[in-house]
């Protein structure tokens, strides 16, 4: 299955769970997604009627308004952490949601807990000392992170399927109102913005940017031959504020001056 990101989650909190501090850890009705990685020790978890156990390098995907309860087990020691984000929102699941309906939310992390175990300790760090730097650091440890998780759960995009060009083609298409940077388009894909720019121009012939302007453009153009909006109105409709830019770039790109345009057409 191919993934779309179609926004960049938002990353909210990281504590630390302990079993000293508590007999019974409650997930119940959290409006956002919360990602619980256990580091040392075992305990019970459970949805509903259903209980299992969850063991050292167990991770656990709590999706929102989904009840689930977690306990350690008696005389063992209990120690994880718990990570909450906002955002979360792909293509062909519902908002919030990090797998599939059908998947279980305990991931058994086996030889990938060390890694996994390293981006959750340095979140964690970084949310709990904070310091010139540290909320783009935790974003960019975030996006990484879930890179990861998709990989392991096999939700990534495949040569087979919708390629990363496609994928920030059909996101400007959508989104071309909004304020874009080339470095916001990446994150969409979680790749390098001069990584996209090679592959975008490669398969699309134009630069994602040149591919906005060329959107916004078009869409100005039947505003100004279809409608009886001001030019300053139109500008505004496909995401420039400034209608003195609007009118350079559309001169620019068309060779006639928005008006002009409107009087030919």
């Amino acid at each position: 299955m191919g993934t779309i990101f179609l926004d960049t989650p938002r990353f909210l909190s990281a504590v630390q769970v302990r079993s000293e501090h508590l007999a019974e850890f409650s997930f119940s009705s959290n409006p956002h997604t919360e990602i619980f990685l256990l580091q040392e020790g075992r305990g019970e978890f459970y949805n509903g009627d259903q209980m299992q156990s969850i063991l050292e390098g167990d991770l656990l995907v709590i999706h929102p308004d989904m009840e689930y309860g977690m306990r350690p087990t008696t005389g063992t020691s209990f120690r994880g952490i718990l990570i909450s984000i906002s955002g979360v929102f792909i293509s062909g699941l519902p908002e919030g949601r990090l797998l599939d309906q059908d998947a279980l939310p305990l991931l058994r992390m086996e030889t990938e807990f060390d890694n996994f175990n390293r981006f959750f300790s340095d979140i964690y760090k970084e949310a709990c000392t904070p310091a010139i730097g540290s909320s783009e650091i935790i974003a960019s440890l975030l996006q990484t992170f879930l890179i990861m998780l998709f990989r392991f759960t096999d939700h990534r995009p495949r040569s087979t399927s919708i390629s990363i060009p496609q994928i920030v083609k059909a996101y400007i298409e959508e989104n071309y109102v909004r304020d874009l940077s080339l470095n916001d388009l990446a994150s969409v894909v979680y790749v390098s913005p001069y990584h996209l720019a090679h592959l975008f121009k490669v398969e699309m012939g134009i630069s994602p940017i040149q591919y906005l302007i060329k959107c916004r453009i078009d869409k100005a153009k039947r505003l100004l031959t279809g409608t009886t909006l001001s030019v300053q109105d139109v500008a505004l409709q496909v995401g420039y504020p400034n209608s003195n830019y609007f009118n350079l770039l559309f001169k620019k790109t068309t060779g006639e001056s928005p008006g002009k345009f409107r009087k030919q057409s």
